[in-house]
């Protein structure tokens, strides 16, 4: 947002997600004028990338206040992580905090080496294998797997089979 008059149309849409995301009347506009969910919010992933985009053209631009911001706003995201947590510290975030300062560490080493960026790219590739490791390795184990599918299924099964029953001796 330093540089809101350099790109304007990325400043006005992050903007006014802000301002959306404090009022539950604006997340509901976005919403389609239903409930005042934050499905929306998955729309900001182009803006965002574009912002990724720009960042890593102008890697070179960058100062070390940037970089102290870019700490100051992820010890607060941590802070934040850690409340809503209640201060557990064997919550799943810890895995967030690692790709965070491993993705500014490789940003402030890419100014001054190439080998930086394919560094971030390595980061990217981590961020998306813990993600998923860490969200749908239960899913591969029917018998701790948060949904109900199977569970449902033998039980519709097995209500069937009751059903059969009683009618093949009724005939």
């Amino acid at each position: 947002m330093r540089r809101y008059k350099t790109y304007p149309l990325l400043s006005w849409v992050f903007g006014m997600a802000g301002l959306f995301l404090l009022f539950p009347a604006g997340a509901a506009l976005m919403n389609g004028g239903s409930s005042p969910s934050n499905r929306w919010i998955f729309m900001l992933g182009l803006p965002l990338a574009l912002s990724v985009v720009l960042l890593l053209n102008h890697l070179t631009e960058l100062r070390k206040q940037d970089f102290y911001w870019m700490t100051g706003v992820g010890v607060i995201i941590f802070i934040s992580m850690l409340f809503t947590n209640n201060f557990d510290l064997h919550a799943n975030f810890a895995n967030m905090l690692f790709i965070g300062v491993l993705t500014i560490f490789c940003l402030y080493w890419a100014i001054s080496h190439k080998v930086g960026l394919y560094a971030l790219l390595g980061v990217v590739a981590l961020n998306a294998i813990l993600i998923m490791q860490q969200n749908h390795m239960t899913d591969l184990n029917p018998e701790k797997a948060r949904c109900y599918q199977i569970k449902m299924f033998k039980n519709w099964l097995t209500n069937k089979q009751i059903i059969l029953m009683k009618t093949l001796m009724l005939i």
